[in-house]
C-alpha cells in the first residue's frame, strides 16, 4: 500500500472515528433521558435542592389547586392540550421569573407554587430560577411529573373535559409512559 493510501486510510478512519463520538449520546443526553423515571425524579431532587420535590401522594394530600396552592403546568401548549391536570394553569417553560411574578400577582401569597412538567426537568429548572426572585411562597416541583401522574391512573382532563390521553413528549422519554395505548401522538401532529 503506497504512503497516500495509508494517509487516506488513516483520514477516513478519523472522519468515521469523529461521526461516531458525535453520535453517541453525551453524558448530558444520558443524564437527561436515561433512567427510570424514578432515577430521572431522584437526580433532579439532587440536582435543584433550592426547591421541595413531592410525591402524587403528598401533592394529593395539600388539598385542591386555587385554595390551597397553585398549581403551573411547566409545558407546551400542545402538550398541555393533549391533557392536564386538573387546576393547573399552562405556563411557558422558558418564562422569566418576573413573568411567573406577573402572573401570580392576583393570587394569595400565602399560597404554595406548585410546578410539573412531563416529568420534572422544565418545571425544576423553572422553580429553581423563580425560587428566589418571587415574594416568600414555597416552591415545589411535582416528582415525575404528568407521566407518574397518568402512570398512576390519576385524573387528568382538556378543554373537552376528562381524557385518559398523554402527549409521549419525546421518542426517548415515552418509554417513560406505562399505559401507551393511551399516548396521543396524532394529536401533536397538527
Amino acid at each position: 500500500m503506497s504512503a497516500w493510501m495509508v494517509r487516506f486510510t488513516g483520514f477516513l478512519i478519523g472522519i468515521f472515528i469523529a461521526v461516531a463520538a458525535s453520535a453517541a449520546p453525551t453524558a448530558n443526553a444520558q443524564w437527561i433521558f436515561g433512567g427510570s423515571l424514578s432515577e430521572i425524579e431522584t437526580r433532579l431532587a439532587d440536582k435543584h435542592e433550592e426547591i421541595a420535590h413531592i410525591t402524587t401522594d403528598e401533592f394529593v394530600g395539600r388539598g385542591a389547586p386555587g385554595v390551597d396552592y397553585i398549581l403551573l403546568d411547566v409545558r407546551e401548549e400542545k402538550e398541555f392540550e393533549v391533557s392536564h391536570i386538573p387546576g393547573a394553569v399552562r405556563v411557558d417553560p422558558d418564562a422569566s421569573a418576573s413573568d411567573v411574578g406577573a402572573l401570580l400577582a392576583d393570587k394569595n401569597a400565602d399560597l404554595p407554587v406548585i410546578l410539573y412538567c412531563s416529568v420534572g426537568t422544565r418545571s425544576s429548572r423553572l422553580g429553581t430560577r423563580i425560587a428566589n426572585d418571587i415574594d416568600t411562597r414555597e416552591i415545589a416541583n411535582l416528582r415525575g411529573g404528568v407521566f407518574a401522574w397518568h402512570n398512576e391512573n390519576r385524573p387528568l382532563e382538556n378543554a373537552a373535559g376528562t381524557t385518559d390521553y398523554i402527549h409521549p413528549y419525546s421518542r426517548w422519554r415515552k418509554g417513560l409512559i406505562e399505559r401507551d395505548e393511551k399516548i396521543a401522538t396524532r394529536l401533536l401532529m397538527d
